[in-house]
């Protein structure tokens, strides 16, 4: 069965029972959401995406990834995203006629806020996730 109405994942939650299969390169969440902790960020859904979706990422970037391309992947086609140090909202369309049940993103330059000398954080964060909403569509 694949998904055919809004779906809505909130990163500023601990589970995503009934919506999410798997994640993979996300830190465990925080008050606001998660950073990616690693230059690959999957989220991998129970069913199918739908075959045309508009995805909106409320998302925001951290050090030298500010302004920086982000690859983001449903099936085979990939789109690009530069993401603002400040928390925003992206739309992207995805045309998914391979029924691919994963969202990918790639983030450029992973690194430690201990490594800017910033903190005592020694993650390799580069992109915060808030939020992915996906909204059917039909049509081209």
């Amino acid at each position: 069965v694949k998904l055919g109405r809004k779906l809505i994942v909130g990163f500023k939650r601990d589970t995503f029972s009934g919506l999410i299969a798997n994640t993979y390169g996300v830190a465990p969440r925080e008050t606001w959401g998660t950073w990616s902790v690693s230059d690959r960020v999957k989220v991998e859904f129970l069913r199918e995406l739908p075959s045309s979706f508009e995805l909106t990422i409320t998302a925001k970037a951290f050090g030298p990834n500010v302004g920086k391309p982000f690859s983001v992947i449903v099936g085979n086609s990939t789109k690009t995203l530069m993401v603002t140090s400040e928390m925003h909202s992206y739309e992207m369309k995805f045309h998914n006629h391979g029924g691919s049940r994963k969202i990918e993103f790639t983030v450029p330059k992973p690194t430690s806020p201990k490594e800017l000398g910033l903190n005592n954080d020694a993650r390799e964060i580069g992109l915060g996730l808030v939020e992915l909403r996906i909204e059917p569509f039909f049509g081209r």
